[in-house]
């Protein structure tokens, strides 16, 4: 987890501010880019869960606001986290290092897929447009 406890300047430069959110990224260095992206951009909290079970935990527990979830995880469990963070009305962006090669469940289909490499304002501009609505 990466808490943002600087005190941020004007909400203008932080379109996330006080948001929390969940990446489920199997690749570190793209999960430490996207945390400090976020963390730039006002997050509150981000959560980078490393089993199932702490998925789960989370999405249980915790006030998450947004899911970003890596496509081409090694499990299958990627599009069950998807579904559960969507039931419990959390928006999901999914991105991927390959072209939209995959069948997304129906229930998910109006969910951004950022195709790697995106930049990272890119991302948080899509959390901060599916945070608004």
């Amino acid at each position: 987890m990466v808490t943002n406890d600087q005190h941020p300047p004007a909400a203008v430069n932080q379109p996330l501010l006080g948001r929390v959110f969940l990446v489920v990224e199997d690749n570190t260095l793209i999960a430490m880019d996207v945390q400090n992206a976020i963390i730039e951009a006002g997050a509150f909290d981000v959560f980078d869960p490393t089993s199932p079970e702490e998925i789960e935990a989370l999405l249980s527990d915790c006030a998450i606001d947004l899911a970003i979830i890596d496509v081409n995880l090694d499990d299958a469990n990627r599009f069950l986290v998807a579904e559960r963070a969507a039931a419990l009305g959390l928006p999901v962006i999914f991105t991927s290092g390959y072209s939209h090669e995959f069948e997304v469940p129906a229930a998910l289909r109006c969910a951004p897929i950022l195709s790697k490499p995106f930049t990272m304002s890119r991302l948080v501009s899509t959390a901060a447009v599916l945070l608004k609505r």
